[in-house]
């Protein structure tokens, strides 16, 4: 299982100067995505700091919450399940733990459950054949 910590500098992946991804976070999601021999693919759960908030969440609305597309391969495996997993059957409403293989959590939420989103993390990479993985940008 792969935790990824959120600071408003890693939000975005960094790149080079001809434009490739040159950016240790995307390198560690991306080798966590890999199903090799020896090596499965691992559940992630991204952790987001509060100063990274406003970098990440547009709107909180009614118990809903708007992500913003960010340049990151963390946001690329959310609300990625397949149509017939989702648990919501609204196109637009999905479940914060189980319709994105990559879970986005706040801090203070993640630190006062963190064996709740390691369980979460381990069961979807158990049943990674639900979600659309996204392993390279």
């Amino acid at each position: 299982m792969t935790i990824i910590i959120l600071t408003p500098l890693a939000i975005n992946h960094n790149r080079d100067w001809r434009g490739q991804y040159d950016d240790w976070i995307y390198d560690e999601i991306r080798y966590s995505l890999e199903n090799r021999v020896g090596n499965r693919t691992n559940g992630i759960v991204a952790v987001y700091t509060p100063e990274a908030e406003p970098y990440l969440i547009s709107g909180k609305e009614n118990g809903a919450v708007s992500i913003r597309d960010v340049d990151n391969l963390f946001r690329k495996n959310m609300m990625n399940v397949k149509e017939q997993y989702k648990l919501n059957s609204n196109p637009n409403i999905y479940d914060r733990d189980y319709d994105s293989y990559c879970s986005l959590i706040s801090w203070s939420t993640f630190v006062s459950d963190m064996g709740r989103y390691v369980d979460i993390a381990f069961r979807k990479r158990d049943e990674v054949d639900k979600y659309n993985i996204v392993k390279r940008l």
